[in-house]
């Protein structure tokens, strides 16, 4: 009798075994789909291996094999196999997470057998830095036609479809072919794996799941904007579409070229050590000229004239609108005050499933929670605590900021860049962070403020995220850009101003080394999440305690056990236990080891392995 070694799409651990009861007329290979009986359900599971004995003594029939031929050919079993080791999920999630919905679910496919004559002996890992982006789309289109010239295939991830929709153009223009843009969770999902599958298409272009996608003779990886945290994925399994990509690249063993205006620090941490090899193209335009404004000076006025903005930001704006310039002013706060509280009792609305500042919305009387969008509307006039105070509104978001700058300049035409309101034709534009999507604008003048609420997040990437959001904003600015600061000598400011990104890159590296901090060490959390407050903390802190009890000290440190920055979000409450090590496989076989030894009822785990 054989059995099959067989994994399914769940957080449990395998492989199971299951016997054949009837030997089939076509031979059997690892990648196949088959359906089984498993927790008294029918389910879809894949094989990872067969053996003529099992140390189980009743082992259930397969009911049923979906394939002849297997979805997932040798290299894409060793992916999804090290994406569990790395990424702390079992198997059959790292399974499903690369395959489209309709094979998860079982759909019948027929496959032809594809060739993968691969012609290399190792791979290379690139780093091209550039601020502009034609720069590096230069690059990337070089190694393009190189791939392609060799018969190999190339897969290309971008942040947004937007992205998606230019490297199409532009591939397709210059190379004189057709790519496609690969789409999860779309009708032609399935219709699309099937031509990649069959070889039919050479170059597949997409968001973070594309690096999945079943080329045959993969040769080459492009990832642009290789720092965006778009590629980490929010669901379990989170993982690193950069991290998965190394693994593929090592495996096929195919070029991988990354690009970015502002690496990340594990990338420019593993330049520094010779890992990669790095490409650094100076910017063709000149630089903008960056001004830092020291906010701490800006208050005064604001109390004594009543004004959001300062009068030199003020007359730097009607100057540019003098000559007719385009100018932005850079607000990432949405609505129209971010708070409102009342003036009797100061009760602060908050929103009752997330407990969060509720904003407001002027445009239609409301109040919204920007985490979960629940909505209050009206909004109340009279403090629905106390039942005696009016609510009154405090903040600055991008609805007050039109406000003030339409009395500051009544000729101007203004218009917002947000979800709300995208019109182009303006002199003043007024943006939150996705403008830096907007890969067409660009203005005279750029405003930055309040910037300091990214630099004082609590989040130990803060600086690296607002070096990152500067350095996008500083790319739309065609002459000048202004920086309003409390923290005029902060590094990740002064490198703005002076134009030297290596001295961001310096002092942060050396700051995060002095903490044990990524990218020296890896950063693990345990997630506990629950309708229950004082479940999930109980949890949380014996989950911490048999951590620690049981550590591998020389390995694995067990650092801390607190709330999650958002401590309630979408009525769950969160807590988290962190964990650090230099070496991720040994501390996620430690995590998962003690995780199987406990249980939490009514409370769900997960593992975060390189959080962002």
């Amino acid at each position: 009798m054989k059995y099959v070694k067989v994994v399914v799409g769940l957080a449990v651990e395998g492989p199971f075994d299951y016997h054949l009861c009837e030997k089939p007329n076509f031979p059997l290979r690892a990648g196949i789909r088959l359906k089984v009986h498993f927790r008294n359900k029918v389910m879809t599971a894949y094989a990872v291996g067969f053996s003529q004995h099992s140390d189980i003594q009743q082992t259930k029939p397969v009911l049923k094999l979906i394939d002849q031929l297997p979805v997932l050919d040798s290299s894409m079993l060793a992916l999804t196999q090290g994406l569990a080791r790395y990424f702390a999920c079992s198997r059959g999630e790292a399974i499903e997470t690369a395959l489209p919905e309709s094979l998860r679910k079982g759909r019948p496919v027929n496959l032809h057998t594809c060739a993968q004559a691969s012609r290399r002996s190792s791979s290379k890992v690139t780093l091209v830095h550039a601020a502009e982006r034609e720069a590096r789309w230069e690059v990337y289109l070089a190694a393009i036609k190189e791939t392609l010239t060799a018969g190999q295939s190339v897969i290309v991830l971008v942040p947004d479809v937007q992205a998606a929709i230019e490297a199409q153009k532009r591939i397709g223009s210059e190379l004189a072919l057709e790519p496609v843009i690969a789409y999860r969770k779309e009708p032609q999902e399935f219709t699309q794996w099937i031509k990649i599958h069959e070889g039919t298409v050479k170059v597949v272009i997409g968001a973070r799941s594309v690096i999945f996608s079943p080329v045959p003779d993969l040769g080459l990886i492009i990832i642009d904007e290789e720092q965006d945290s778009v590629y980490k994925q929010e669901q379990v399994p989170h993982y690193h579409a950069r991290e998965v990509a190394w693994m593929r690249a090592k495996i096929q063993k195919a070029d991988l070229l990354m690009g970015s205006a502002s690496p990340s620090l594990e990338m420019m941490h593993l330049k520094d050590k010779n890992v990669i090899a790095y490409t650094y193209i100076p910017r063709k335009d000149a630089y903008p000229q960056v001004n830092v404004i020291d906010a701490k000076h800006f208050v005064t006025h604001r109390k004594k004239f009543g004004s959001v903005i300062s009068k030199y930001v003020e007359e730097s704006i009607a100057e540019e609108l003098a000559s007719g310039g385009k100018v932005l002013i850079f607000l990432n706060r949405k609505g129209y005050a971010t708070f409102a509280y009342c003036h009797k009792c100061a009760t602060v609305a908050k929103c009752p499933r997330c407990n969060i500042n509720l904003a407001y919305y002027y445009k239609d009387n409301s109040l919204v929670c920007n985490y979960c969008n629940f909505k209050l509307m009206p909004a109340p006039r009279i403090c629905p605590h106390c039942n005696e105070g009016y609510m009154r509104y405090s903040g600055m978001g991008t609805e007050r900021m039109e406000s003030e700058l339409s009395r500051l300049f009544p000729q101007a035409r203004i218009r917002r860049l947000d979800e709300e309101a995208q019109e182009r034709d303006a002199d003043i534009y007024i943006a939150t962070q996705s403008v830096v999507k907007y890969r067409e604008l660009r203005f005279d003048l750029v405003v930055v403020a309040a910037i300091d609420n990214s630099l004082n997040r609590f989040d130990f990437r803060a600086s690296e995220k607002t070096f990152s959001l500067l350095t996008g904003l500083s790319s739309l600015a065609k002459k000048r850009m202004l920086i309003l600061t409390r923290m005029p000598h902060h590094y990740c400011i002064r490198s703005l101003a002076e134009g030297n990104h290596e001295l961001f890159y310096k002092e942060e590296l050396r700051f995060r080394k002095q903490l044990g901090m990524p990218p020296f060490k890896h950063f693990v959390t345990a997630k506990l999440r629950g309708r229950d407050e004082v479940r999930v903390q109980e949890a949380a802190e014996r989950l911490f305690d048999e951590l620690k009890k049981n550590t591998l000290s020389r390995v694995v440190k067990v650092l801390s056990v607190s709330p999650c920055e958002r401590k309630k979000l979408r009525g769950n409450f969160y807590w988290q236990v962190l964990l650090s090590s230099k070496r991720v496989p040994a501390l996620v076989e430690f995590l998962k080891s003690r995780l199987k030894k406990m249980s939490f009822s009514g409370i769900i785990v997960t593992v975060d392995v390189d959080p962002l």
